[in-house]
Formats: structure tokens, sequence, C-alpha cells
């Protein structure tokens, strides 16, 4: 009786405990849409209003408020709102945000609007939201917003897009289609391949496979220990590098990524003297957004904006090194100076740096000098022995 009873509750147990793992879900993000931030502003009063579509790529994600970069006019008395409708009709309001003129400054500063409770977002679906004042339309009473973009698209991680863009038919309808830039990135093998005291080269392509062109972009490159940064260059890319191993980060201006375009970076490092045989792996990262925060590059990040490469360094080639003595010129003359000259020569596949050369005069041979380009030479002993 005993053991079928305590295998009666093993067995509830089960159930139970399956149960509970099938209706676990994963929590929304709370996001706080921002405005373009750097662009002209827009004023904000009884006869200007501020708007913006807001839409979500996914089922895990809510709207907690506003963060929006503004200021005030030195006269303005008036409070300013922010209003989320379920669509661009304004017929239904989903939450509403109103701060007063005291919670603004005169210059321009991240403000959050909380909403009292989050509102869950549906997935592809266009919501609105709009920035109002009663404020006269006055420069000295209205409120000032940063540009904002007409378009604040989140991904499925509730990042917003950067250069999203919205084609809405018709007007008044929530059919959005949402345009924005998705960049990846490769690495190739190191060209040559990476050997000892060598440099070598690793291109980063940049591929935009998204449906939108962006005017900005980011990569990181992580160096590994061993590898010397030298330069990193590409058309429209200014890089730099800090730290050891160096981190280069290079940012994108002056023109645009089109969609379904790649571009590329030219990084250039040397492998440090005694790392034949030793495996390096170089890291990238982009910001697949088209923005400037490409994440950390290193073996944690593994979808398509980060790559790496790793290979491994071939030891410097061996320089063989050989000497020959020329017959003294003029001949040799008891009381007379003669020259003989002692010629290097490498034979081997690598570089040789460093080299020492020994010369034993016999007895009756007198030292007078020894010279040749980069070498030093000195004497000891009687006969005399020379080491250059």
């Amino acid at each position: 009786m005993f053991k079928e009873f305590r295998n009666f509750w093993i067995l509830l147990l089960l159930i139970s405990f399956t149960a509970l793992i099938g209706t676990q879900t994963r929590a929304d993000t709370i996001v706080y849409p921002t405005t373009g931030q750097t662009s002209a502003q827009t004023q904000v009063d009884t006869y200007h209003t501020s708007r913006f579509y807001l839409i979500a790529s996914d089922n895990h994600t809510s709207i907690g408020g506003a963060n929006l970069t503004i200021k005030l006019g030195p006269q303005t008395n008036t409070p300013i709102t922010v209003t989320l409708y379920s669509d661009s009709s304004m017929s239904t309001i989903l939450a509403s945000k109103t701060l007063p003129h005291s919670s603004v400054t005169q210059n321009y500063t991240a403000t959050y609007f909380y909403f009292n409770s989050p509102v869950h977002m549906s997935p592809g679906n266009a919501y609105y939201m709009t920035v109002t004042s009663s404020a006269a339309n006055s420069q000295n009473q209205a409120y000032f917003i940063k540009g904002t973009d007409s378009c604040l698209y989140f991904d499925s991680n509730g990042t917003q897009i950067k250069n999203a863009t919205c084609a809405q038919v018709p007007v008044n309808n929530n059919n959005i289609v949402v345009s924005a830039p998705y960049l990846t990135i490769t690495k190739s093998d190191p060209s040559p391949t990476l050997v000892a005291s060598s440099q070598s080269v690793y291109q980063l392509y940049v591929t935009n496979s998204g449906a939108a062109s962006t005017s900005t972009a980011q990569v990181k490159d992580q160096l590994p220990s061993g590898l010397t940064f030298v330069s990193a260059t590409g058309a429209n890319w200014a890089c730099s590098s800090s730290g050891s191993p160096a981190l280069i980060t290079c940012n994108f201006s002056g023109s645009t990524i089109a969609a379904g375009s790649t571009v590329s970076i030219a990084v250039t490092v040397q492998a440090s003297a005694g790392t034949g045989g030793q495996s390096k792996t170089n890291y990238a990262s982009v910001d697949s957004t088209g923005g400037v925060s490409a994440p950390t590059p290193g073996s944690g990040c593994t979808a398509a904006y980060c790559s790496s490469n790793t290979t491994t360094v071939q030891a410097a080639p061996a320089p063989i090194l050989s000497v020959s003595k020329s017959a003294p010129t003029p001949g040799l003359v008891v009381g007379s100076q003669s020259n003989y000259t002692l010629t290097v020569t490498n034979d081997g596949p690598g570089n040789a740096t460093t080299a020492q050369v020994k010369d034993q005069l016999p007895s009756g041979l007198t030292f007078v000098s020894a010279t040749g380009t980069n070498w030093t030479c000195t004497t000891s002993g009687t006969p005399t022995l020379i080491t250059c």
C-alpha cells in the first residue's frame, strides 16, 4: 500500500511540474520611444503637434511612455502631453501623460513621460503617438522637441531601430510597411597568412541586408594578444584604436550604405615575434541597426552582426647566413696596410635582423679598423679577435 501511494504522488508531482513549464511566457520588454534628438527642432504649441508611428516586430514589447529631448521657452507656463493612440485615426486613447512646465528646462534635456501602466504592443500594428501643448504659438511660450522620426520601430529585443521609415497605405489605416537597415559583418582570413614578425591584412565586410539605407554605422574589432594594430582604412570610415590588446573602433559617415550593398574595412596587423605556432582569434561586430553602438566583440556574440576568424601564426622563416673573405688588397707588404673584405650572404627564406661576424687575425697582422653599413665592431686579445 505504501509503495503504491508513494508512486501516485510522484506521478502527480511530475504532471504538475510539466504543466507549470508549459505555462511559462516571456515577459514584455518595456520601451520608451526616443526621437531623432540630433536633427532640427520642431515647435509644440496650440498650432504645432509632433506625431509619429510606433511599431513592434514581435509580441513581447510594451510602451512604458516616452523619452523625448525637449525644452521650453522663457515664458512657457502651460503643460505638455504625450498621448498614445491605437492608430492614426486617434479615436482610441490607450495612455497619456502630462507634465507641468516646471518639469522641463530651457535647455534640451531627455525628459521621461511615464504612463500609469505599460501598453502592450501587438506586432505589426501601427500605434500613433502625439506630443501636444496648449501653449501659445510663440517662440517665448512654446515647447521645442528635437526633430522626430516619422516611424519608430522596435526589434525583437526591444531595440529602437535607427533610420527606419514607414510607408502607410492608405492614410488612417493600420496597413504599415516598415523599412529599416539591417547590418551584418564577416571577417576574411588574414592575407598573407599570419607570420611571426610580419604584417597581414584582415578584410571586414559590412552588408546591409535590410530594406532601407543607413548613413551611420559602427564596427568594433578586438585584436587578440600577440597581434599589434598597424592601421585600419576604408572609404568613409574613420578608425581609431585603444587598449592593449587593441580594440579598433570604426565609424561610418559622409555617405550611405544602401540596402543590399556591402562596404569594407582593411585592418592591418603585425604578429609579434615568438608567436609562431599560436592560434589567434580575432573578433568583430557591427551595430545591426545602423547606429553607433556596436556590441562588444567576443566569443559570447554569435549573431550575424558578429564575426570572428581563427588562424594559426606561422613561425618566421629562418635566415641562413654565410660569410666569405676576399684576398687582401693590395697584397700584404711588410710595413704597409691592406684591406680584407668580409661578405655576409643570407641564403635562407627568412630575414635576419641581427647577425654577428668574428675575424681572428694571425700574429704579425696588426688591426687598424673595421667598418661596414649597420655594423659595429670591437677588438680584443693578441693576436686581435675582431667581433662585428
